[in-house]
């Protein structure tokens, strides 16, 4: 059985949640895998629809399952119901690897971390963007022919629940007031009747709903603004010319170090106009993010765990 150990409420914690099941049922059978989430009717009624068996952190803490063969963390920050998860697989001898994204903290056990972001060069996890494990659809889309406009009409704002609800209605108000048409990606610290609100108020602005993946919602978009972690690689394998809003001193080297990859480019305040992008630039960012992040990390994440011996190549699974 493998335990993946994620936390939705947590910053980026629904794309973690996402990717996680995207992992879980491409390396194991449904009843050979386990979720472990907080408490959340959403969540669960999200598990549910896709058939994956959960369980709450109290519960694995407490009685963890003696079927576990490995663990993966997926969760982007320590805490200590993590500390004690890593004793409690250290005791038992169980493999446990976290999934780094742009902007986590640099901690990996003995067995290396998972992602495209490893956290130093001396590390022994698989290397560079090309390893974000992104669900199946971002490889079809990596491929599909797209056109980049001359002037930018349609942006989406996949923000990850890092910013309040006032703080995202003062982007949606400056962008909207240009004549931009706004997209939002999901959120789960925003409540309906507030996404309602800001709908009416601004007319035109559309929110993404609970979809399993973003690749069509960033594919269909001129441009993305979004944090600088896991959703810059999805704007990237996706062919989307990004944006990385960032709001601290931690967050803008991270931006800093995306940009470098030429992908897109540090955005320190929504006031910045974007009229000075033109289209040979957004062209150049999306077809160098495509060839950076190829949409096939998943599959070479399931190969690694296979020739390292954490899954089975007879079927999918632990090995037991």
């Amino acid at each position: 059985m493998i335990l993946f150990w994620t936390d939705p409420a947590a910053p980026g914690g629904w794309s973690r949640l996402e990717r996680s099941v995207t992992l879980g049922v491409h390396a194991a059978l449904r009843h050979q895998l386990v979720v472990a989430t907080p408490g959340n009717r959403r969540v669960e009624k999200y598990l549910n629809a896709r058939r994956v068996p959960a369980v709450s952190h109290e519960q694995v803490l407490q009685n963890f399952p003696d079927a576990a063969r490995l663990t993966i963390v997926d969760v982007g920050q320590n805490s200590q119901p993590l500390v004690r998860l890593a004793a409690l697989c250290g005791e038992r001898g169980i493999p446990m690897f976290p999934i780094r994204d742009p902007g986590d903290p640099g901690f990996e056990w003995k067995e290396g971390c998972l992602g495209g972001w490893p956290p130093q060069k001396n590390s022994q996890s698989p290397p560079g963007p090309a390893w974000t494990i992104l669900h199946p659809r971002f490889r079809h889309v990596n491929r599909s022919r797209r056109t980049y406009p001359r002037r930018i009409r349609r942006v989406l704002l996949h923000l990850e629940d890092r910013l309040a609800y006032r703080e995202l209605n003062d982007l949606v108000h400056h962008l909207w007031r240009q004549g931009y048409r706004l997209r939002i990606g999901p959120t789960l610290s925003i409540r309906d009747n507030l996404k309602r609100a800001l709908s009416r108020k601004y007319p035109g602005t559309r929110w993404v709903g609970a979809v399993e993946c973003m690749a069509r919602p960033l594919f269909e978009a001129d441009a993305a603004i979004v944090v600088p972690g896991a959703a810059a690689f999805e704007a990237a394998s996706a062919g989307t010319p990004a944006l990385y809003f960032y709001r601290n001193d931690r967050e803008r080297d991270v931006a800093a170090q995306l940009q470098a990859l030429g992908s897109g480019m540090a955005w320190t305040s929504f006031k910045e106009s974007l009229e000075s992008l033109d289209q040979d630039t957004l062209r150049q960012w999306g077809e160098t993010g495509r060839q950076l992040v190829d949409g096939r990390g998943l599959y070479r994440t399931l190969d690694y765990l296979r020739d390292q011996g954490y899954l089975s190549r007879k079927a999918n699974g632990a090995v037991s």
